[in-house]
């Protein structure tokens, strides 16, 4: 604690876990704590005490904000600040430039590639779906670990949907995706 206080201070974190400990650790050394929520997921027992901690809590979308209500003494809204306009006016993507034909029902996902964010419940959604069409398609973009991309191929293989998938890797181009896109998977 005498180390934390003689560091600085102001803590900040920004992360994805729900452990409470550095809270705790901040609070006892009398830092304040500043958390940044980036998704909804905060309903478990750890995230709770981690909030409840938290001299302050950052919202990036109203959403969280609304739903973090019962903090709002300690809520600030902070958007993410997205251009907007730059999605609006993007020029979609050529279809033909993924091998996608004009005919084709074309899904994205724009995501890092990990495992919470349900990739392979959509690769055994898209094998139900393939047994009633054959024109859907996925473009998927963004990065994982090498190792859980080779999971997602391999599922994609015994599924017999590889096919149906383009991993696209990261993009500066994502408007000119999502324009091109017929729908959006979260």
């Amino acid at each position: 604690i005498q180390i934390l206080k003689s560091i600085g201070d102001l803590a900040h974190s920004f992360d994805y876990s729900s452990d409470w400990l550095e809270a705790l650790m901040m609070r006892r050394a009398g830092i304040p704590y500043i958390t940044e929520k980036t998704n909804l997921s905060f309903n478990s027992y750890r995230w709770k005490i981690k909030l409840q901690l938290a001299s302050h809590i950052v919202c990036l979308s109203s959403a969280q904000y609304k739903l973090l209500h019962r903090y709002k003494q300690k809520l600030s809204l902070i958007p993410t600040g997205i251009d907007i306009q730059k999605y609006r006016d993007a020029v979609p993507a050529k279809r033909d430039s993924f091998s996608f034909s004009s005919n084709d029902i074309i899904l994205i996902s724009v995501a890092h590639l990990v495992p919470v964010k349900g990739y392979e419940e959509l690769i055994d959604a898209m094998a139900e779906i393939s047994e009633e069409t054959d024109n859907v398609r996925v473009l998927v973009v963004g990065k994982g670990n090498p190792e859980y991309e080779h999971l997602l191929y391999k599922r994609m293989e015994e599924k017999g949907v590889a096919d149906r998938f383009v991993l696209a890797g990261n993009s500066e181009n994502v408007p000119a995706l999502l324009k091109m896109a017929d729908g959006k998977i979260l």
